[in-house]
């Protein structure tokens, strides 16, 4: 079903002009031109339309997104996947804000303490950078992006455990003086690398460095840390027992 430069921007909310203009630029071509000159567009210029919103959500500038979805070896389905876990990232970020927002609000009502760093947590919008950078990299010298789904053995679709709540319930074992090599713990570890696999290609080696992050990069020690100071150690303890535990496995 061909769809006008109207149609598009009533259903995407991108406006006719940009529409245009994305045409012009050659990053958003029309399936075809009628005899009339309107421009008409098909599902698969709908789809390139999405991927491109989706990297202005990350904001890339233009002519890298022109750069990255012409190149032969553009994957749509493992793009959606990174997309997925940038803008996961981007939400992460705003619950932290959203936490020192809450945080400061107590404080100044005289209900809490504030550390410095609690002050400003979640403003460094580094590892998004991180992650953006290494998105362009991957397309330029690999060609494709590496992602598969979660393994076999441990499902990620187990009761929708996802980071932030995992990271809630390992720290109310941690409150409780549950020691890493639980059995209660590894279980919740068992979704956290589940969750790992399913937004990025991991191994054994990969997890561990990841654990080690946790603790020796500021972005994410401050991230745990604010849900209970000392969980960012603990994971990275319960993380290394998990990979000595399966490694024969995972």
């Amino acid at each position: 079903m061909p769809y006008t430069v109207q149609d598009v921007a009533e259903i995407s909310g991108v406006s006719v002009r940009t529409l245009r203009y994305y045409d012009q630029i050659d990053l958003l071509k029309p399936a075809y031109y009628g005899d009339n000159g309107y421009r008409y567009y098909e599902q698969e210029q709908l789809i390139k339309l999405q991927h491109i919103l989706f990297f202005r959500e990350l904001d890339l500038p233009l002519a890298d997104i022109h750069e990255m979805i012409k190149r032969d070896t553009f994957n749509q389905a493992e793009a959606l996947q990174h997309h997925r876990q940038l803008l996961l990232s981007k939400v992460n970020r705003l619950h932290t804000l959203i936490k020192t927002l809450d945080r400061t609000i107590a404080n100044l009502r005289g209900e809490c303490d504030l550390t410095e760093q609690q002050r400003f947590a979640g403003f460094d919008n580094g590892k998004q950078n991180r992650y953006v950078k290494e998105l362009k990299e991957r397309y330029d010298k690999a060609g494709q992006l590496t992602m598969h789904a979660s393994t076999d053995s441990i499902s990620i679709q187990d009761n929708g455990l996802h980071d932030e709540r995992l990271a809630c319930l390992i720290a109310q074992l941690l409150e409780a003086g549950i020691q890493p090599e639980d059995e209660q713990v590894q279980r919740l570890i068992g979704h956290h690398y589940a969750w790992v696999s399913h937004m990025y290609l991991t191994t054994p080696e990969g997890y561990a460095k990841l654990a080690d992050l946790y603790v020796n990069e500021e972005q994410f020690r401050s991230y745990y840390d604010l849900i209970h100071p000392q969980l960012a150690h603990f994971l990275r303890q319960a993380m290394l027992i998990f990979i000595t535990q399966h490694q024969q496995n995972i």
